[in-house]
């Protein structure tokens, strides 16, 4: 399951937790964004060890802002509320399994 997150609860859900996230930053007008989604989509069903999630950056830009994110998409890796790792553009299901492995 993806968790969509938001300015007010981003810092709770993902700094303030223990284990392993991978955060999917996107906005509905991008383009690439769309062709990213389904593939964060079906790693996310197949790995059960970790916690996906999902920021739109034109509802909540203040997370994005406050990261660095500056092109999207972008998977932004966290482990134990700490940035381990990013993965940006058109990134295949590979690249965000192996993400994903760095920080389980």
């Amino acid at each position: 399951m993806i968790v969509p997150l938001t300015d007010a609860d981003f810092d709770r859900e993902v700094r303030g937790s223990a284990g392993a996230w991978a955060v999917l930053f996107s906005s509905p007008w991008c383009g690439a964004c769309g062709k990213v989604a389904p593939r964060f989509e079906a790693v996310a069903a197949r790995c059960p060890g970790g916690r996906f999630g999902k920021v739109d950056i034109s509802a909540h830009p203040k997370v994005a802002a406050g990261l660095g994110v500056l092109g999207i998409p972008a998977i932004v890796f966290f482990r134990d509320g700490e940035e381990r790792g990013r993965a940006s553009g058109a990134v295949s299901e590979e690249e965000i399994e192996r993400g994903m492995r760095g920080i389980l």
